[in-house]
Parts: structure tokens; C-alpha cells; sequence
């Protein structure tokens, strides 16, 4: 009964490992957070958003890595950090090297009301018609640290200032046959536990 009860937690540990809201970077179409796919009409300026869901990164952050894959080509893009930002470099959609933004700020940013925490807006403004099209948060090319791969967000610990990964969200642009759904909550280990006693 023991091998049963391990193999269940195991898969669900690996479900919600797979959940894309779950501590990571995400793109999303809402400043809420809650939408992982959009419509985007050539020549229409249409906004989407990069936020930080902290899930198990502690009570916030004061920095993050990564770059984002998959901008059709041609498409425009005006990259506004969040205002609370101190300093922001790179490009989220950079197209040539290196690939990489990285955003950070003076004080420890904790989750907003919707539980999230803002990083860019972004306006795009499509320049072709694409559908089923996949942006993919992903670890900077090249890193600032070659030890990391996969986008990071650093933990309010000063002075370390810790780098933890997290999961790289995607997002559909213009779906017509796939659709993505928001990911859930992650759980305590405490919590799988208890599940199964």
C-alpha cells in the first residue's frame, strides 16, 4: 500500500509541476493575470502583460531573468517595465543577442491583489496574420550565469539576494484549435501529504 500511496504523489507532484501559473513568468492578456491566450489583429496595437506568479518563491522578489521565444517575425513591440521597477535591461522579445531581459528593483515586490506580480506591459502591434501561434518564457541566451537554466527570479534576501528558477508560461496568440487554461495553485508538500493519510 505504501508503493500505491508513493506513486500517486509522485504523479500528482508532477502534475502540478507542469501547472504554468505555478511560480513562474507568464504572459497573459489581462493585467489580472488570468488569460494565457489573445486575439491580435494585424495593425492593431493590442496589449499583453508579463507577470511574476510567486507560488513557492517566498514572500516576493527583487529581480528576474528570462526571454521570451516565439514573436512572429515583423511584429512590433513597445516594452514598458513595471513603473516600481529601478532598473530594467534587454528586451523580453530580443531578436538578436544576447536574448535577454532582466528587471529589477530597490525594494522586495510582493504579490498584488490578484496575486501576481507585474513586470512589463507590452504592447504589440502585429504586422502579419498568424494563428496557433506559441510565445514561450525561457531561460536568457546566454544566461548572466551559466549555472542557471531557466528563467530566474531572485528572493528578497539581502544582502544574497538568492536566484531561484521558475517555470517559463506560454501563450497562444490567435488560437483557433488549441487553448490554454490557467494553472493552479501550487501545494505545500505538507499539504500532498495529508492528502494521503
Amino acid at each position: 500500500m505504501k508503493l500505491g500511496k508513493a506513486l500517486l504523489v509522485a504523479a500528482f507532484l508532477a502534475m502540478g509541476a507542469g501547472a504554468a501559473f505555478a511560480q513562474s513568468i507568464d504572459i497573459v492578456a489581462d493585467p489580472a493575470g488570468l488569460v494565457c491566450e489573445g486575439n491580435y489583429g494585424v495593425g492593431l496595437a493590442t496589449p499583453m502583460y508579463i507577470v511574476m506568479r510567486p507560488g513557492g518563491a517566498a514572500l516576493g522578489i527583487t529581480g528576474a531573468e528570462f526571454w521570451i521565444s516565439g514573436l512572429p517575425a515583423g511584429w512590433l513591440t513597445i516594452v514598458t517595465p513595471s513603473p516600481l521597477s529601478s532598473v530594467a535591461l534587454g528586451n523580453p522579445f530580443a531578436t538578436l543577442p544576447p536574448f535577454r531581459a532582466n528587471i529589477a528593483f530597490a525594494s522586495c515586490q510582493p504579490p498584488n491583489g490578484a496575486g501576481i506580480i507585474p513586470l512589463y506591459t507590452i504592447t504589440v502591434i502585429p504586422m502579419s496574420p498568424v494563428s496557433d501561434a506559441f510565445l514561450t518564457v525561457q531561460v536568457a541566451n546566454p544566461p548572466s550565469n551559466v549555472a542557471y537554466t531557466s528563467a530566474i527570479v531572485t528572493l528578497c534576501d539581502a544582502p544574497l539576494y538568492t536566484a531561484v528558477p521558475v517555470y517559463g508560461g506560454q501563450f497562444i496568440i490567435n488560437p483557433t484549435t488549441r487553448h490554454c487554461t490557467v494553472g493552479v495553485e501550487e501545494k505545500s508538500w505538507s499539504g500532498v501529504k495529508s492528502l494521503f493519510n
